[in-house]
């Protein structure tokens, strides 16, 4: 009896402490809301009231422009948001399967050739073949879709981005095991040219809505959420992910590694 209340109570806790991370995540997400959706929707109501006040097509024509792009930055911030939050909470209930990560960064890297091209970049992918992992497959393709849609973001037109995939083996220690134990990691890694990382950025650089020195090169907007949330979920892999950059203006990388799949598991699975 005292072992199945001590276990009710155990599972209660543990209960109480999610609902309260829940809750402090929705607290915060709303005062960032609050913050990133003032500026564009001041902007609207000003110009539509000079829209109202025209008297020129032509004028009202470049208003509309301007309305339209602050509602355009609204929208995808509310969306960054969403997104963030559903991955956040997923993060907390992981369901794993065994993912080709090399075939998932390839379809990644593809998505986002559209983009890249908008701006004059060139997306280099160096991917070593059939790299799995026991990974939420949902919640890997997330990461790489920030870290992507970050070198994207802050990297000058014509540059190049790299993002690479090996195996890797690791030093026989401990603390560097893999959770399957197979002591081998997939190593991701995506590298730009773009403006760096300063001391300051490398000290903050996974807290929640932390800025940046760095400025969105094409004017995108940013919740200062995403890298947060993606080392939670690297982490909730069993994983580790880390960023080098000799400073301001040389460019930046970031890598993520994740515990190999064994060569048993790939089989049981019919991977040959």
């Amino acid at each position: 009896m005292l072992r199945e209340l001590s276990e009710a109570n155990w599972e209660l806790a543990l209960a109480n402490e999610s609902l309260q991370r829940t809750s402090a995540l929705r607290a915060e997400l709303m005062e960032i809301a609050a913050h990133d959706l003032k500026n564009p929707l001041q902007a609207i109501v000003g110009f539509s009231y000079l829209i109202a006040e025209s008297k020129s097509i032509e004028e009202i024509k470049e208003l509309n422009k301007v309305i339209y792009r602050n509602s355009e930055r609204m929208f995808n911030i509310i969306a960054d948001l969403l997104e963030r939050n559903t991955a956040e909470e997923q993060a907390q209930h992981l369901e794993r399967s065994l993912v080709n990560l090399s075939a998932l960064v390839e379809q990644t890297v593809a998505q986002f050739e559209p983009q890249a091209k908008l701006k004059g970049q060139t997306l280099i992918a160096e991917i070593e073949p059939d790299c799995y992992a026991q990974v939420n497959s949902a919640l890997i393709k997330s990461v790489l879709e920030n870290l992507i849609s970050n070198a994207i973001k802050y990297s000058h037109e014509s540059s190049r981005i790299w993002i690479e995939v090996c195996k890797k083996d690791t030093p026989d220690t401990s603390s560097s095991q893999s959770a399957e134990g197979t002591g081998k990691w997939i190593r991701i890694a995506v590298k730009d040219e773009g403006q760096g990382l300063s001391e300051e950025d490398m000290k903050h650089l996974f807290g929640r809505f932390q800025r940046l020195s760095a400025v969105p090169t094409g004017g995108e907007s940013s919740t200062g959420l995403g890298l947060y949330i993606t080392r939670q979920i690297v982490k909730r892999h069993g994983g580790r992910i880390w960023a080098e950059s000799e400073g301001k203006g040389k460019g930046a990388a970031f890598f993520i590694e994740l515990p190999a799949s064994s060569e048993d598991v790939q089989s049981k699975a019919g991977v040959s």
